[in-house]
């Protein structure tokens, strides 16, 4: 009996059940010489399959092939078109025959760039766990679980960086005084246009900012700093 001649006239003939009949008898032929399993097991093995196709060759024998293809089609662009489509759901799809028949490339490609976020994730996660530093870190663990929280050294340079940045805020302000116009009262071209020595406050511009949120002061006489 020969299935795939069968299988070709489906459309026509709609003897879907006899086609299952066909395959049962040449799988079981195919796969004895194997002596794997004995006959009952080929045939669930083989039952098994058909149950899992049986749909689209319901569709075939009521549609024929073509419309068969255009519904594989019209799910997978559903799933891929769908910005709430579950991520298992897209990776089905990449498994889907027709994907996987017609889009060889374009699925390395996609093993590819998957891959490369594997890593950068692994390297993020890395950079977030901050340098090693000895193990000092093991003491903040919570007792009450035995587990420490998950540091993010990313978060840690952030909140570090805001607090510089509010440490100097009252210095960068006084800087935008200094440098400013006219109208600006304590500014060093205001204390020069009203003819007063403006040395002292080129030199508090000269000046070196700190962290701690006071202006260092540095005075040609004594060019050093304790802050």
């Amino acid at each position: 009996m020969h299935v795939v001649p069968r299988l070709a006239k489906l459309p026509s003939t709609r003897d879907s059940m006899i086609i299952r009949a066909a395959f049962l008898k040449s799988f079981d032929i195919a796969l004895q010489p194997a002596n794997l399993l004995d006959r009952f097991h080929r045939a669930g093995a083989l039952v098994t399959w058909w149950e899992e196709q049986s749909d689209e060759f319901k569709t075939i024998a009521a549609r024929g092939f073509d419309e068969l293809v255009d519904g594989w089609i019209d799910t997978i662009r559903d799933i891929i078109e769908d910005a709430e489509s579950k991520k298992e759901d897209r990776d089905a799809i990449r498994e889907h025959k027709l994907v996987r028949r017609l889009l060889p490339e374009y699925l390395r490609e996609v093993q590819a760039a998957a891959d490369a976020v594997t890593a950068i994730e692994e390297e993020k996660a890395a950079f977030e766990r901050g340098p090693d530093d000895g193990g000092a870190d093991e003491s903040s663990a919570d007792e009450g679980d035995g587990e420490a929280e998950a540091r993010n050294y990313a978060k840690e340079l952030k909140d570090e960086l805001k607090e510089l940045n509010n440490s100097i805020a009252g210095q960068l302000d006084r800087i935008k005084t200094l440098k400013g116009g006219r109208k600006e009262k304590e500014s060093i071209i205001a204390a020069e246009v009203s003819g007063k020595d403006a040395a002292a406050l080129r030199a508090e511009l000269a000046s070196p900012p700190t962290r701690h949120g006071s202006w260092c002061w540095i005075s040609p006489a004594k060019p050093s700093c304790a802050c």
